[in-house]
């Protein structure tokens, strides 16, 4: 996913914007990537818009149609004459920029980029410490360039596209674009263009998932939902029956026509790093981390309340029994659940002895 992609997945429908800090962060590892310089990692928002970005790309380098649609276009490439490594590097990337051209003509995800880009350009100078001592100076002025040059409305130009392909490339040796295949590049990505835009809103919503940016964050998914077990595709509500006398009965995807299965993370899954990302960005922001009838001993879960302590938050504990996760925290309100978070909700006091 590229420079748009991040911000567009962070803009969650029907909730407010994140803050500036965090779409800048992100889009700091693509930043850091075009500038060729390596950036420490930041704390705070713009640490959070790191770990976001990170967890974007897990999810949307996984999708079924990112790897089909990358794969085609790799081997459109190499049949037009594009030597392997070229066309590995021009068919990943050109898919992301082509994506981030279809995003900005939406109006919002448009502003918001370029608002991001602006304070990239006018808040260089304040990350200037993410960079090794000796590449700041040159750090700095290659963020104001690209924060003050940067159209994303450019990457609606195919052909603009591949000239910034040959850019990205150039002194790589094993994937550098020769100078004259650039416009077999263009003339490439041009033929996939409009599926990519077709493509758009679903791959939008597969890789923002059910609970980008709303909360509650749902770290072990929902079993009041059903997700295709191909596409990814995600359907609310699972209250009818299911028939289970054959194959052929069991509930397919509307999109694909593949099997559904309840959209929760099994034993022996790995979770959703996009929503572990935003998990831990919030518990590193959270003031106070509240954990409610767990046993403590199941990660990555139990290492939440740990992450808000380190970043300076507090940690209440409701439950009748200890747990490994009792000596993090500031109050061990020994009821049960059902007691304590009502009232706790309803903003009485509860003692820790009772």
């Amino acid at each position: 996913m590229n420079l748009v992609g991040h911000v567009a997945v962070a803009l969650a429908p029907d909730a407010p914007p994140p803050s500036t800090e965090f779409l800048v962060g992100c889009m700091l590892p693509d930043l850091a990537a075009i500038a060729r310089v390596r950036v420490s990692r930041p704390g705070g928002d713009l640490g959070a818009g790191v770990a976001f970005h990170h967890a974007c790309d897990a999810v949307f380098h996984e999708l079924e149609w990112f790897r089909a649609t990358n794969r085609a276009l790799r081997d459109a490439l190499v049949d037009a004459g594009i030597d392997s490594g070229p066309a590995r590097a021009s068919s990943h990337a050109g898919v992301e920029m082509l994506l981030d051209g279809r995003l900005v003509t939406d109006e919002v995800v448009d502003s918001q980029a370029r608002v991001v880009l602006d304070a990239v350009n006018t808040g260089a100078p304040g990350l200037a410490p993410l960079a090794p001592v000796e590449s700041r100076d040159a750090w700095v002025e290659r963020l104001q360039m690209i924060g003050s040059s940067l159209d994303p409305g450019r990457y609606q130009d195919a052909q603009f596209v591949a000239e910034r392909l040959h850019r990205m490339t150039s002194g790589r040796r094993r994937i550098e674009l020769r100078d004259d295949d650039v416009d077999t590049v263009a003339s490439a990505l041009r033929d996939f263009q409009a599926g990519i835009g077709e493509a758009a809103p679903d791959v939008m919503g597969a890789a923002r998932g059910p609970s980008a940016g709303v909360l509650p964050l749902e770290l072990h998914g929902s079993l009041f939902r059903s997700r295709c077990t191909r596409c990814s595709s995600r359907y609310d509500g699972r209250d009818e029956s299911v028939d289970a006398t054959s194959a052929d009965t069991l509930p397919r995807c509307a999109r694909c026509g593949a099997l559904l299965r309840p959209d929760v993370v099994w034993f022996g899954e790995a979770l959703d790093q996009r929503v572990l990302g935003a998990a831990v960005g919030a518990a590193e922001r959270a003031q106070v981390c509240l954990v409610v009838g767990t046993s403590g001993v199941v990660q990555p879960a139990a290492s939440l309340a740990a992450v808000t302590r380190d970043a300076g938050g507090r940690v209440i504990e409701v439950n009748p029994d200890q747990t490994p996760l009792t000596r993090l925290a500031d109050v061990a309100v020994r009821l049960p659940a059902a007691r304590a978070v009502p009232r706790i909700v309803d903003e009485q006091e509860v003692g820790s002895g009772e």
